[in-house]
């Protein structure tokens, strides 16, 4: 009997031990992904893109607020400033605009400053990639290209 249990148990107790430190770690090749970068936009259109697209998004999902305007043209700023500070990759910039939104960013909002630098790097990634997250609430890259034209930009 006791031979029997051995032979159940024995088995799953390994489960539950820790692996040793010298046994050999298998090692991966790194991933190599490039980033999105936004080198190929107009800078000035996609600001106000960003702008005008952030307030909406945040009209259409809460109330119309006053602080919509701002939180839009806050956004705005910030990208025009990671550019500025020579940021192309989406990733870098959206760190940039998380930062900026969150020193000044108004009480009476009903979301955060990094909901809105997310809403705004997912704009970017459409933008520059022609790609988008099902999940995202930002519109469609063909959406947004209609949006910029209608800022003057050039196809």
């Amino acid at each position: 009997m006791r031979t029997a249990a051995l032979l159940l148990v024995g088995p799953a107790v390994h489960a539950f031990v820790a692996p040793s430190t010298t046994a050999p770690i298998a090692r991966l090749a790194p991933l190599h992904i490039a980033p999105i970068t936004v080198a190929e936009l107009d800078d000035a259109v996609t600001a106000k893109v960003i702008s005008a697209e952030l307030r909406e998004m945040l009209d259409r999902e809460w109330i119309e607020q006053d602080c919509h305007v701002v939180i839009g043209q806050n956004a705005a700023d910030a990208y025009l400033g990671a550019r500025a500070k020579g940021l192309d990759d989406v990733g870098s910039i959206l760190q940039h605009v998380g930062e900026q939104m969150t020193t000044d960013f108004p009480v009476d909002a009903y979301v955060g400053p990094w909901d809105c630098a997310n809403f705004v790097s997912d704009t970017l990634v459409a933008l520059a990639s022609g790609e988008r997250c099902e999940c995202s609430s930002a519109p469609t890259a063909a959406e947004l290209e209609a949006r910029a034209a209608e800022f003057g930009a050039s196809s």
